[in-house]
């Protein structure tokens, strides 16, 4: 009786290579119903698009109350919005510069940063800031691109060597950044620390869009320069702002808090 047990269990059990066959069966059969269910594949133009407009949006309901990018007197405060995102921009490409170099930036005791290591990722080499993952994204092709969308000519955009050589010129001096633009359209604000007052909030709109690397947050508040340039009736001066901002910004070091 006993071997007849053993005998009739052995009849039931599933041989080997038919067990690796069925587990080679499920496992494409998952992966083909994770393909099929996988969201789609969402681009980084993409989700700058929309860390950008989430950026730009937060700062104007803060300088505006419940104004949004819907063109309603928002030229107001515009100059004040792009040149805290400019200030932000630069902050993040400092310490993008800061990770890549693997050793902090060469500050002076009164803080300004030598060398202009935030220029690359800025306004050229921006693939050096990324982990040599080929993107040559920068801030200033998302400001420039959109300046293009708005309508300003080629021939209307800033001359970032004239404004650099400018802000070489007085480097170590006060002020900075140095504006040319019209006084109705400068920012209202001072600049280093109303952008430590919206680091944080802003910091965590581009991470809700998987934006989390310091490079990857400097793109993001170019996306949202972008996106005022994009809802301005005069976007030429704005763009002129932007520059100026960005390239003054990258002298100076952050401001290490939050200031009310």
């Amino acid at each position: 009786m006993s071997t007849g047990r053993i005998n009739e269990s052995a009849e039931l059990e599933t041989p080997p290579h038919r067990n690796a066959s069925m587990a080679s069966g499920n496992v494409v059969a998952l992966a083909s119903a994770i393909r099929r269910h996988r969201p789609p594949v969402v681009t980084l133009d993409q989700r700058l698009q929309r860390a950008g407009l989430a950026i730009a949006t937060h700062l104007f309901n803060a300088y505006e109350g419940s104004t949004g990018l819907d063109g309603r007197d928002a030229s107001v405060h515009a100059g004040t919005v792009v040149g805290v995102l400019a200030t932000l921009a630069a902050e993040n490409a400092h310490q993008a510069a800061a990770v890549s170099a693997r050793m902090p930036l060469d500050v002076t005791e009164d803080g300004w940063i030598v060398g202009g290591p935030a220029d690359g990722l800025l306004f050229g080499n921006g693939w050096a800031f990324r982990d040599g993952d080929g993107v040559s994204l920068t801030v200033w092709d998302l400001i420039a691109t959109a300046a293009h969308a708005a309508g300003v000519a080629t021939s209307d955009l800033p001359d970032l060597a004239v404004i650099l050589a400018r802000a070489e010129a007085n480097f170590g001096s006060k002020p900075c950044p140095i504006l040319t633009i019209a006084n109705d359209i400068r920012p209202r604000t001072l600049l280093r620390p109303a952008a430590a007052r919206h680091r944080i909030e802003t910091a965590g709109l581009a991470a809700d869009e998987g934006l989390c690397m310091p490079a990857e947050q400097a793109l993001a508040y170019g996306a949202a320069i972008a996106q005022v340039l994009l809802h301005e009736p005069n976007p030429t001066v704005h763009t002129h702002l932007a520059a100026e901002v960005l390239i003054g910004a990258a002298r100076l070091n952050a401001m290490p808090y939050a200031m009310a």
